[in-house]
């Protein structure tokens, strides 16, 4: 009887082995498929965020969630997925809820700028301020986090912010000088106080003595009151340091005499320059001396530095000079668009900017024609 038992308990013992063995192949496979189908769909998520189709992103990304709850990054992600497609209030949602989390310092740090992130983009700046300086004060070295700040009180034109942030954290006197020309056009903007804008544009030109921005504006208050000497010498020296920006400066000169005054002073010391030979022949030909802007075209053509928007302008003044209908019609149907283009991410549009709008770059558009 006693062989018969033993005989029983080894026979249940190897039975249970069994079954754990059996339950825990079971475990392990259903746990190796539930990763393998988290990281399916978490690969798909990526791939259609590569592929820029965002809500079947989402949905994968979604999908990896449901079956990993805890994973933070795919939060962050679905969020910006949301943010992607202007989905702002959704994008706040998922992002803010990853607060009541605990998180380490990082990942609550990621999560404070994409919060930033979405209030700056919903133009809500003072809250994208407040969010900001909650990331900041988690790591006050974090220059992400600096740079983000600084967009936001550009993007709400806080320029008094946006110095004084600069000034102690900034290294570029360039953008410095930018700063204070933007507080000098919102001074004449507001107050139209000159005096004020007067001495932000001079500061400007402390920080930075080749600052094209402030050598135009302080031309435009010299013009306007009267002192046209004084800003053809600070209009003059703009041209002496970017020449390609001379269209700029011909834009303010209202007065047709002093438009071909200063035409012919710029041309007489920069006779071999491809801008300034261009612009001088497109304002010359709106003052409808079709003769001199073809002659400067002319010398463009033999130098082989002609463009192709010095070849509509020499049709259009071959057109005025004759009576070529054919030569007319074409003068009228072809174009000499000026186009800006950013140097650092080739952004292109035909307005003029001193900072890009897509990457942000301050003194980056080229001019093309």
């Amino acid at each position: 009887m006693s062989e018969f038992l033993k005989f029983n308990n080894i026979a249940l013992i190897s039975a249970v082995i069994i079954l754990g063995m059996v339950v825990y192949y079971v475990i392990r496979e259903q746990k190796r498929k539930i990763e393998r189908r988290k990281i399916t769909a978490y690969l798909k998520g990526i791939n259609y965020v590569i592929e820029d189709k965002t809500d079947k992103a989402i949905e994968e990304l979604t999908n990896a969630i449901d079956l990993e709850p805890d994973i933070v990054d795919v939060y962050i992600s679905i969020g910006n997925l949301f943010r992607k497609k202007g989905e702002i209030n959704r994008s706040l949602i998922i992002h803010k809820g990853l607060l009541a989390r605990k998180l380490d310092i990082d990942k609550k740090i990621e999560v404070y700028i994409n919060i930033g992130i979405d209030y700056k983009k919903a133009g809500l700046y003072d809250r994208a301020k407040e969010t900001f300086k909650n990331a900041l004060s988690l790591d006050p070295k974090n220059q992400t986090i600096k740079k983000y700040l600084e967009e936001v009180y550009e993007d709400s034109k806080d320029w008094e912010s946006a110095l004084v942030w600069q000034k102690r954290f900034g290294e570029n006197k360039k953008i410095t000088a930018h700063i204070y020309c933007e507080l000098g056009k919102k001074a004449l903007k507001e107050s139209n106080d000159y005096k004020a804008a007067f001495d932000y544009f001079k500061q400007a030109l402390n920080e930075d003595k080749n600052c094209f921005d402030a050598l135009l504006n302080l031309g435009i208050l010299y013009y306007n009151n009267q002192n046209k000497e004084k800003a053809f010498q600070m209009w003059f020296e703009g041209v002496r340091i970017k020449n390609e920006f001379f269209n700029l400066v011909l834009d303010k000169i209202d007065n047709n005499n002093d438009l071909y005054e200063f035409l012919k002073r710029v041309v007489v010391s920069n006779p071999k320059s491809h801008y300034i030979l261009l612009f001088s022949a497109m304002y010359l030909l709106k003052l409808g001396k079709d003769k001199k802007a073809l002659s400067l075209l002319n010398i463009m053509l033999k130098n082989n530095t002609y463009s192709q928007s010095a070849i509509v302008l020499a049709i259009k003044c071959l057109s005025k000079q004759s009576n070529n209908k054919k030569l007319e019609a074409l003068a009228f149907k072809l174009q000499s668009n000026i186009k800006y283009t950013c140097k650092s991410c080739g952004y292109s549009t035909h307005l003029f900017f001193w900072k890009c709008p897509k990457c942000r770059s301050w003194d980056s558009a080229k001019v093309e024609f």
